[in-house]
């Protein structure tokens, strides 16, 4: 296991974390970006995944726990993901974000969620693979996606109701909404 100041920061910076990130056309640097998302991941076990951005790597990269059987040590690395289909979608209720600590929202997810990507979880032998997914597992492709294109769960957060006028802002400046955002 990694020496503790070895595993890397959380960005919790909102304009770092709102950067779109870029697709990544050689993977000279996949294997040390790998590296450092999966020590993350295997240091910290309640985290179900992790995109580059978190780290500090603003690209089209991200690492999620699945069962052993389908990653040597149970993390799978996805490079340049596409999102090919998305359906049976449903208000996850409790969206957490590590970036966001203590913060959680109401997210539209998938149910199932079928992506074309590079396999990097043997990164001497990556391959383009199509997959589907399901349940948690398709919830937290669609979270870490959001990332890479700069979106977090505050800005995709699932809204129950509209905002009348006279409510108070969501912005918690304390004023009504129509003396405040609407405008």
């Amino acid at each position: 296991m990694e020496d503790i100041k070895d595993i890397p920061k959380i960005i919790t910076d909102l304009n770092a974390l709102h950067t779109i990130s870029e697709v990544i056309q050689d993977d000279a640097q996949v294997k040390e970006w790998s590296t450092v998302i999966e020590d993350y991941l295997l240091a910290n076990p309640r985290a179900l995944g992790l995109a580059g951005v978190q780290v500090g790597i603003p690209k089209r990269i991200f690492g999620m726990r699945v069962p052993e059987q389908d990653s040597p040590n149970g993390v799978l690395i996805i490079v340049n993901p596409k999102i090919d289909d998305a359906y049976d979608y449903f208000v996850y209720p409790n969206d957490v974000c590590l970036s966001l600590p203590g913060v959680s929202a109401a997210t539209r997810r998938p149910m199932y969620i079928r992506i074309t990507y590079h396999d990097y979880s043997n990164f001497n032998d990556p391959k383009q693979r199509t997959s589907t997914f399901s349940g948690k597992l398709a919830v937290c492709i669609s979270h870490e996606i959001d990332h890479l294109n700069g979106k977090l769960i505050t800005d995709i957060a699932y809204k129950t109701s509209p905002i009348g006028r006279n409510d108070l802002c969501p912005c918690n400046s304390g004023k009504k909404y129509k003396k405040c955002c609407e405008k």
